[in-house]
């Protein structure tokens, strides 16, 4: 019986705000905040599903060098 993929979907949107300082000069850090949708769905046959979803805001802190 054969694994058929319906549905796989992965949505990402955010925005980053560049700190103005830098703790060295080659180092440029940020703060970010965004949200996420990620959706899966399988079928195995009749009666046989998977149906995930995950959903909701992310946060981030990084730098740059």
């Amino acid at each position: 019986m054969p694994v058929l993929d319906r549905l796989s979907l992965d949505f990402v949107g955010g925005v980053r705000y560049w700190l103005p300082w830098s703790p060295l000069p080659s180092i440029q850090p940020y703060l970010g905040l965004g949200y996420r949708l990620a959706a899966f769905e399988r079928d195995f046959g009749t009666d046989n599903s998977i149906d995930l979803q995950f959903r909701g805001p992310t946060s981030s802190a990084g730098f740059v060098f």
